[in-house]
């Protein structure tokens, strides 16, 4: 069981947590925050949120989440540790151990540059345990570097073991500051898919985004924050292979047929669970969404949609413009996969049969849609919508999903 306040889920996951900064402050507020919590202090809790937060999150729905609840599900509470900073995705989050009676749990605050929190909730105390797993037998990883101009990310090429003319798949993530194994919460999609890319004989190439590696540089365009860092991830492809493709996920699917646009080598396009539409129609599908999944009503939907755009705009504005994608993918020669999640609720099926209406005159593009994934090509239960809470559960993109892709690269 967890504490139900609402951590919302930005498009592309823009900001899964939050980004304050001010150490030793935001330690002293998330002790505050837990002993209102133990307390039922409804109005400190309610006080302490930000602006955004309180747009989705109405004080009635924090009235009705009791501590006492907590304790009826995993026990009397016991003792937690002292709060730690931590830093996930690149954004700094603040987090304790809390021992249950029967269970032991996360608690995990995150507050923007004003010391208000934007997320505050338990959550499984697997999620932050050291995640050290290493690749199958069959298959080899070599440490490399993606370099831009100035700009050196952390890489690694994944290969079929004793193979290394394989084609080689570019993975490029979502926006905001993306591990190469694009990590969100209990998931790891592009750990999985170049893992198992390699079990069937194809090579990948994933890197670190550049604002994690390089949180203080913000970007100012999509070039800055995705194009460019993938163009030279492929340049560095084609040193290992004639046989070069993409794979973007979310934004990096998005922006893909741009990035193709501006390399004439690419053989092929793989875009899974890319908006067709401008990122700002997408986001106010989601908040609307995400706001019907709370029991209590009291929430403005506009006032959530305006305040979740301006938080937006504030920290990307470049993306919320109409990038062109579609009528850019027309132009391409290249071959193109599109693929999406039925379950999906940050990027849906409005977007997916936008294009297969767009490319319905390409032969060489192709669509996929699977009944039971996600925006996280995870499984769930058939015909229910997504909701954030799945990230929470490991699980491993399924081998069809990776199957479609080797047999799309393999196709003559």
């Amino acid at each position: 069981m967890k504490l139900k306040i609402v951590l919302l889920f930005s498009l592309l996951s823009l900001s899964v947590w939050g980004s304050g900064d001010s150490g030793d402050r935001n330690i002293s507020q998330a002790e505050k925050l837990f002993s209102y919590f133990r307390n039922d202090q409804t109005d400190s809790l309610y006080d302490a949120m930000s602006i955004t937060l309180k747009a989705l999150v109405p004080k009635s729905q924090l009235e009705k989440q009791k501590f006492s609840d907590i304790e009826a599900a995993m026990g009397k509470y016991v003792s937690h540790t002292p709060w730690t900073l931590r830093t996930e995705k690149g954004l700094n989050i603040y987090l304790s151990f809390v021992q249950f009676e029967r269970e032991r749990t996360a608690c995990v605050a995150s507050f923007d540059n004003k010391g208000r929190y934007t997320a505050f909730q338990l959550a499984p105390a697997s999620m932050f345990e050291t995640d050290e797993q290493t690749p199958p037998s069959d298959v080899i990883e070599r440490a490399d570097t993606i370099i831009t101009g100035d700009i050196r990310l952390p890489a690694k090429f994944c290969f079929p073991k004793g193979r290394t003319d394989a084609p080689v798949v570019v993975l490029v993530h979502g926006s905001g500051p993306n591990d190469m194994d694009e990590k969100i919460l209990a998931l790891h999609p592009f750990r999985d898919i170049a893992w198992q890319l390699a079990q069937r004989g194809i090579s990948s190439l994933r890197y670190d985004k550049r604002t994690l590696v390089y949180p203080g540089k913000v970007p100012e365009s999509v070039d800055e924050e995705v194009v460019n860092d993938a163009l030279s991830a492929v340049g560095k492809a084609a040193e290992q292979s004639k046989q070069v493709y993409l794979l973007g996920h979310s934004l990096g699917g998005m922006l893909a047929p741009l990035t193709a646009s501006k390399n004439k080598n690419i053989k092929g396009i793989i875009l899974m669970a890319a908006p067709a539409r401008t990122i700002e129609d997408v986001v106010k599908e989601q908040v609307t969404y995400l706001l019907s999944l709370q029991p209590a009503q009291n929430a403005d939907p506009e006032n959530a949609e305006k305040m979740t755009i301006g938080s937006i705009r504030q920290q990307s504005p470049y993306i919320l413009g109409d990038l062109h994608q579609t009528d850019i993918a027309k132009s391409l020669k290249c071959k193109i996969l599109v693929m999406q999640g039925e379950r999906d609720y940050q990027v849906s099926m409005k977007d997916f049969n936008l294009w297969k209406e767009s490319l319905k005159d390409n032969k060489n593009a192709e669509f996929r849609s699977y009944k039971l994934l996600n925006h996280l090509f995870t499984e769930g239960e058939e015909g229910k919508k997504s909701t954030p809470a799945e990230y929470n559960r490991k699980a491993t993109v399924p081998m069809y999903v990776v199957e479609d892709i080797a047999g799309f690269i393999n196709k003559k």
